[in-house]
Protein backbone atom coordinates (compact mmCIF):
# COMPACT_ATOMS: atom_id res chain seq x y z
CA UNK A 1 0.00 0.00 0.00
CA UNK A 2 1.35 3.44 -0.94
CA UNK A 3 1.19 6.55 1.26
CA UNK A 4 -1.40 8.63 -0.64
CA UNK A 5 -1.06 11.71 1.56
CA UNK A 6 2.74 12.01 1.34
CA UNK A 7 3.89 9.58 -1.33
CA UNK A 8 7.09 11.28 -2.49
CA UNK A 9 10.26 9.94 -0.89
CA UNK A 10 13.03 11.59 -2.94
CA UNK A 11 13.63 13.05 -6.39
CA UNK A 12 16.48 14.15 -8.63
CA UNK A 13 17.14 15.33 -12.18
CA UNK A 14 20.18 15.51 -14.38
CA UNK A 15 21.22 16.22 -17.95
CA UNK A 16 24.22 15.50 -20.08
CA UNK A 17 25.49 14.13 -23.34
CA UNK A 18 26.91 10.79 -24.38
CA UNK A 19 25.58 7.26 -24.25
CA UNK A 20 23.77 5.61 -21.35
CA UNK A 21 22.69 8.53 -19.18
CA UNK A 22 22.36 8.03 -15.44
CA UNK A 23 21.68 9.98 -12.26
CA UNK A 24 21.86 9.18 -8.56
CA UNK A 25 18.74 9.05 -6.39
CA UNK A 26 19.04 8.65 -2.62
CA UNK A 27 15.93 7.03 -1.21
CA UNK A 28 15.01 7.76 2.40
CA UNK A 29 12.46 4.98 2.89
CA UNK A 30 13.20 1.28 2.53
CA UNK A 31 11.34 -0.62 -0.21
CA UNK A 32 10.44 2.58 -2.10
CA UNK A 33 9.33 2.38 -5.73
CA UNK A 34 11.36 4.39 -8.25
CA UNK A 35 9.93 5.92 -11.42
CA UNK A 36 12.15 7.67 -13.96
CA UNK A 37 11.88 9.27 -17.37
CA UNK A 38 14.49 10.15 -19.97
CA UNK A 39 14.24 12.58 -22.84
CA UNK A 40 16.99 12.27 -25.44
CA UNK A 41 17.77 12.93 -29.08
CA UNK A 42 19.63 9.67 -29.78
CA UNK A 43 16.78 7.22 -30.26
CA UNK A 44 14.76 4.93 -28.05
CA UNK A 45 16.29 3.97 -24.73
CA UNK A 46 15.94 0.70 -22.89
CA UNK A 47 15.63 0.24 -19.14
CA UNK A 48 18.70 0.25 -16.94
CA UNK A 49 19.70 -2.68 -14.72
CA UNK A 50 16.91 -3.67 -12.32
CA UNK A 51 14.29 -1.48 -14.02
CA UNK A 52 11.34 -2.25 -16.31
CA UNK A 53 10.54 -0.10 -19.37
CA UNK A 54 6.99 1.29 -19.33
CA UNK A 55 6.53 3.28 -22.51
CA UNK A 56 8.27 4.66 -25.56
CA UNK A 57 7.18 7.76 -27.47
CA UNK A 58 8.85 8.87 -30.68
CA UNK A 59 8.85 12.50 -31.79
CA UNK A 60 11.67 14.96 -32.43
CA UNK A 61 12.99 13.72 -29.09
CA UNK A 62 12.60 10.27 -27.60
CA UNK A 63 10.87 9.87 -24.23
CA UNK A 64 11.06 6.64 -22.26
CA UNK A 65 9.90 5.73 -18.74
CA UNK A 66 11.15 2.99 -16.42
CA UNK A 67 10.27 1.79 -12.93
CA UNK A 68 11.52 -0.42 -10.12
CA UNK A 69 8.75 -1.41 -7.69
CA UNK A 70 10.99 -2.35 -4.75
CA UNK A 71 14.33 -0.56 -4.53
CA UNK A 72 15.30 -2.45 -1.35
CA UNK A 73 17.21 -0.75 1.47
CA UNK A 74 17.21 3.04 1.70
CA UNK A 75 20.24 4.79 0.25
CA UNK A 76 21.93 5.83 -2.98
CA UNK A 77 20.56 4.23 -6.16
CA UNK A 78 21.71 4.56 -9.76
CA UNK A 79 18.91 5.38 -12.19
CA UNK A 80 20.16 4.63 -15.69
CA UNK A 81 18.95 4.17 -19.24
CA UNK A 82 20.74 2.43 -22.11
CA UNK A 83 20.80 4.55 -25.29
CA UNK A 84 23.03 5.78 -28.10
CA UNK A 85 25.25 8.83 -27.73
CA UNK A 86 23.40 12.16 -27.70
CA UNK A 87 21.95 14.81 -25.41
CA UNK A 88 19.73 13.52 -22.60
CA UNK A 89 17.88 14.52 -19.43
CA UNK A 90 16.58 12.23 -16.70
CA UNK A 91 14.05 12.89 -13.93
CA UNK A 92 13.41 10.37 -11.18
CA UNK A 93 11.22 10.13 -8.09
CA UNK A 94 10.83 7.49 -5.40
CA UNK A 95 7.49 6.70 -3.77
CA UNK A 96 7.52 5.38 -0.21
CA UNK A 97 5.47 2.47 1.06
CA UNK A 98 2.78 3.40 3.60
CA UNK A 99 2.77 1.83 7.03
CA UNK A 100 0.31 -0.98 7.68
CA UNK A 101 -1.08 -3.40 5.17
CA UNK A 102 -4.09 -4.14 3.06
CA UNK A 103 -5.79 -1.72 0.78
CA UNK A 104 -6.75 -1.80 -2.82
CA UNK A 105 -5.41 -0.04 -5.89
CA UNK A 106 -3.36 3.11 -5.89
CA UNK A 107 -6.25 5.36 -6.92
CA UNK A 108 -4.38 6.37 -10.09
CA UNK A 109 -1.45 7.87 -8.14
CA UNK A 110 1.16 5.92 -10.10
CA UNK A 111 -0.23 6.75 -13.54
CA UNK A 112 -0.56 10.45 -12.62
CA UNK A 113 2.99 10.41 -11.28
CA UNK A 114 4.43 8.86 -14.44
CA UNK A 115 2.58 11.46 -16.52
CA UNK A 116 4.00 14.21 -14.30
CA UNK A 117 7.53 12.84 -14.69
CA UNK A 118 7.19 12.80 -18.47
CA UNK A 119 5.73 16.31 -18.53
CA UNK A 120 8.57 17.71 -16.38
CA UNK A 121 11.48 15.93 -18.04
CA UNK A 122 13.93 18.28 -19.66
CA UNK A 123 12.24 21.63 -20.10
CA UNK A 124 12.92 23.69 -22.12
CA UNK A 125 13.89 21.53 -25.06
CA UNK A 126 16.85 22.75 -27.07
CA UNK A 127 15.21 21.67 -30.33
CA UNK A 128 11.63 22.04 -31.46
CA UNK A 129 9.29 24.14 -33.54
CA UNK A 130 11.02 27.34 -34.56
CA UNK A 131 14.40 26.18 -33.24
CA UNK A 132 17.14 25.02 -35.59
CA UNK A 133 18.72 21.60 -35.21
Amino acid sequence: KRDHRHPSDASNTGAGSGANGSISLTTVAANASIFAAINNNAGDATAGTGFTLVTTTNSNWYEDVEYQLDAGAAGAKTVAFVHSSGSWAISAVSIKVAGGGGGGGDGGVVSRLVGHIIARTYRPRPYGPGRPR
